[in-house]
């Protein structure tokens, strides 16, 4: 296929093929003209492109191809730039026609379409018995967007003021009859401007449904580096090296690795977060965001429009996702027919998550608070307890660093191993962590959690999403580690919400047969559930391993909603009780002794921790003065957690005014059962429980 191209590439823009300088200065003026004087430049542009090709194409002294044709056009390309421009020029002055419409079908039918034809015809292109072109010509235009300015609503776009994009788009479509196939490209991302939503588009048969304009091409593969890892070959230590990572996700990383010095090379994460910041100086909201959706899998959900959003916030909404593909690295996977919206993602990409969670320990500002606050409202939070256990367990990542510095890779400060211990000590409260090591399986054998995970080690800096329960396998948890991630369950999957793989062995090869996970299952109810897993879950997750051999495995149940109850809180005002042995003072079980021996059963078991809440008092990650933001991201407000003085007797004044009733005093102090008792519901109160703890038995 013969195929003539140019680049439009701003002019402070580096990069190859070469900009074509000529033909930019002349398209250049066509953007303050009216929109026929817009379609002339255009018309005149196009045939000056075909006239310069055209007098390369007759220069071609041996066979007369299409690859012969191209290797002289890019040996001759300033010539060719010259010379196209220059004619398209002339051709604009020579177009005896009066200004306006007359003027542009003038030039399309004396000057373009007449070479077009021409250069088919040298070029040996011809109909068929149906009157059909046998063969096409690709007319590329690179880096398009330059033909664009930044159109987002409907009111910026009138039929008097086009862009030159969609003024040759519409010469384009007159020249429907030549085998021109024209092919737009960009490397900017800026989709809105090259695909505005149907009702948005400057032409009237496009919003009459005349026309239906094809959406862009948006197909982008990561991960295109073969053979990346093969299993049982690599351990821990050896997939927490920039050198290995940054062959995931897009070629970029890769390219500039490889064919970088070692300056590049040590600027590989920096350069990411430039990227991310959008090469801005400051780290602005949009690059906070970009960070946040790196780490903890934000999407857009424009298809669900909040209710009470009119057109004009929709919109505005809409733009920031595209400025966030424009400037922030968000990738594009899909743009209906329609194109109203598009669907985006940040994908499982290492070096971006490294880089975003540099970006994010330099913002001042809490991460959640601006996951509550400052979140586009197109955003889906989804199951709010899925987003908020996913920032738990990525804040309780980051501070289990502290606890164990392993530095592998000096350019790497958040990719490492960390021993799967220290990191649940870091997402729950200290005065539970005693419990947590002396806690026993609830299934299988009875070894102390202290050893049954001692060598056991997680490897994630973000999420990524399965898209269906196939990804429940051991061979999904290694390769999760391999690349620094963990699963977020695909919707409707039961009983289980997040997986966070973990190898055993910190220099055990990953594979099937050495890693097993913590399965999270979220609750963002204000009542705490009995919550059970799925007697069949072991056996899936392991079905791949070796032989079927099952690993001990974590089950952990986050019961965000939970809240301490205003009628346990305005007890408070009474005189506390002594604690027994059977209860502390956070409604933790406390390891019960025992004097007899037990016979070590060191059989893989399922270890059970259960959290109700979401406060400090439950987890060491969640700072005093960011519970309200907390409860603003989880919508778990209620009547009492809404009261401004949060005190006892403010409490208990609060039950006594009787909003409510709840079990006990003071909602029932006024009357006595005949038995001088109340029945009392258990109470909601935040705490954490573990699975069963060793026997109880009398001293002998």
């Amino acid at each position: 296929m013969f195929s003539v191209s140019v680049n439009l590439r701003e002019e402070k823009r580096a990069g190859y093929p070469l900009r074509d300088a000529a033909l930019c200065g002349f398209i250049a003026r066509a953007a303050s003209l009216p929109v026929y004087q817009k379609m002339l430049h255009c018309a005149a542009f196009i045939h000056g492109i075909f006239s310069a090709a055209l007098s390369v194409l007759e220069r071609v002294e041996i066979e007369r191809n299409a690859l012969a044709f191209r290797t002289c056009l890019d040996a001759e390309r300033l010539t060719f730039d010259r010379d196209a421009a220059a004619i398209a020029v002339e051709a604009i002055r020579t177009n005896n026609a009066p200004e306006g419409s007359e003027g542009y079908v003038n030039m399309l039918k004396t000057y373009t379409t007449p070479t077009v034809l021409k250069f088919a015809e040298a070029a040996g292109i011809r109909r068929n018995a149906q009157g059909k072109w046998e063969d096409l010509i690709l007319f590329s235009i690179d880096e398009c967007h330059t033909l664009n300015p930044d159109i987002y609503t409907q009111n910026d776009i009138k039929d008097d003021n086009r862009s030159t994009y969609h003024a040759l788009c519409s010469v384009l479509r007159d020249l429907i009859e030549t085998p021109i196939f024209a092919l737009f490209m960009s490397t900017t991302s800026k989709t809105r401007q090259l695909a505005p939503p149907v009702l948005v588009d400057p032409s009237s048969r496009v919003t009459g449904g005349e026309l239906v304009q094809r959406p862009p091409y948006t197909a982008f593969p990561f991960d295109v580096y073969k053979a990346i890892i093969v299993e049982n070959t690599r351990n821990l230590d050896e997939v927490c090296e920039l050198s290995f990572l940054c062959r995931f996700g897009r070629p970029l990383w890769w390219t500039r690795w490889h064919s970088g010095d070692e300056d590049v090379r040590k600027g590989l994460i920096k350069f990411a977060m430039a990227k991310l910041k959008g090469n801005a100086g400051m780290l602005s909201d949009a690059a906070k965001f970009a960070a946040l959706s790196t780490r903890h899998l934000l999407m857009f959900e424009p298809d669900r429009r909040p209710p009470g959003m009119d057109n004009k916030q929709y919109q505005a909404a809409t733009v920031e996702e595209y400025r966030q593909v424009a400037s922030h690295m968000r990738t594009v996977h899909c743009i209906p027919t329609h194109r109203e919206y598009m669907h985006t993602s940040t994908p499982s990409e290492p070096i971006l998550a490294e880089a975003a969670a540099r970006l994010l320990a330099l913002s001042e500002c809490p991460q959640v608070k601006i996951l509550a606050e400052d979140l586009n409202p197109l955003v889906g939070k989804g199951e709010r307890g899925e987003l908020a256990a996913r920032l738990l367990c990525n804040l309780a990542h980051d501070a289990a660093l502290k606890i164990s510095p392993i530095i592998l890779d000096e350019n790497l400060e958040f990719s490492r191993p960390i021993r799967l211990i220290h990191f649940l000590e870091a997402l729950i409260a200290p005065k539970s962590h005693s419990q947590l090591l002396d806690s026993r399986p609830v299934t299988g054998g009875n070894l102390p959690f202290r050893d049954a995970f001692d060598d056991c080690w997680v490897n994630f800096t973000h999420w990524s999403k399965m898209g269906d329960a196939s990804c429940l396998t051991t061979a999904a948890l290694w390769k999760a580690i391999a690349r620094g991630t963990a699963w977020q369950c695909c919707d409707g999957m039961p009983g289980i919400d997040q997986l966070i793989p973990f190898v055993r062995g910190r220099h055990a090869k990953l594979g099937r047969g050495t890693v097993s996970a913590i399965a999270i299952q979220n609750k963002d109810r204000k009542t705490a559930l009995k919550v059970k897993l799925d007697d069949k879950f072991p056996a899936r997750l392991f079905a791949d391993a070796p032989g079927g051999t099952r690993q001990s495995f974590i089950f952990l149940t986050m019961q965000l909603g939970v809240q301490l109850s205003a009628a346990a809180a305005a007890k408070a005002t009474k005189a506390a009780p002594a604690i027994t042995p059977s209860k502390t003072s956070v409604g933790v079980s406390p390891r019960i002794r025992t004097t007899r021996s037990v016979e070590v059963d060191n059989r893989p078991g399922r270890y059970d921790i259960t959290i109700n809440g979401c406060s400090p008092t439950v987890y060491q990650v969640i700072r005093e003065e960011d519970r309200s933001h907390w409860a603003q991201l989880l919508a778990a407000r209620s009547l009492e957690s809404e009261l401004a003085r949060q005190t006892p007797p403010h409490m208990e004044l609060l039950v006594r005014s009787k909003p409510l009733f709840w079990s006990g005093a003071p909602s029932f102090d006024w009357a006595e059962d005949a038995d001088g008792k109340v029945d009392v519901n258990e109470e909601q109160e935040e705490k954490i429980e573990f699975g069963k703890g060793e026997e109880e038995e009398d001293d002998i």
